[in-house]
């Protein structure tokens, strides 16, 4: 599996199984978003959401964010993407990985798309 692959599908865990994406209100204060939604599954919004509160910004800051950072749509990949770079960040040198993910220590591209 490579990068592509992996973000344009939903991202699935055992607390949050459902692949459906849902709307999510964020309060957007550059007016990116007509309406105020973005377009999520529950595991990837709870995941952004989570790396917003550890970047200290608000859920709208962060996916205003993700936007620029993109360069625009689709928002869902990108914002998968963002995520998913946070996580192999931090991931351990040593950690054995399931197949699927072993990309993840690849995405060094992160700071190039910034």
């Amino acid at each position: 599996m490579n990068i592509v692959e992996l973000i344009r599908k939903p991202i699935i865990t055992p607390e949050y199984p459902d692949p459906a994406e849902a709307g999510r209100f964020i309060h957007d204060g550059h007016g990116f978003y007509s309406p105020d939604y973005v377009f999520l599954e529950d595991a990837a919004w709870h995941a952004l959401c989570y790396v917003a509160t550890l970047e200290r910004r608000t859920a709208g800051q962060l996916c205003d964010h993700i936007d620029r950072w993109s360069g625009g749509p689709p928002f869902a990949p990108a914002a998968r993407f963002y995520v998913l770079c946070h996580v192999a960040e931090r991931l351990p040198a040593a950690m054995e990985l399931p197949r699927k993910l072993l990309v993840l220590p690849q995405l060094g591209q992160r700071e190039r798309l910034q």
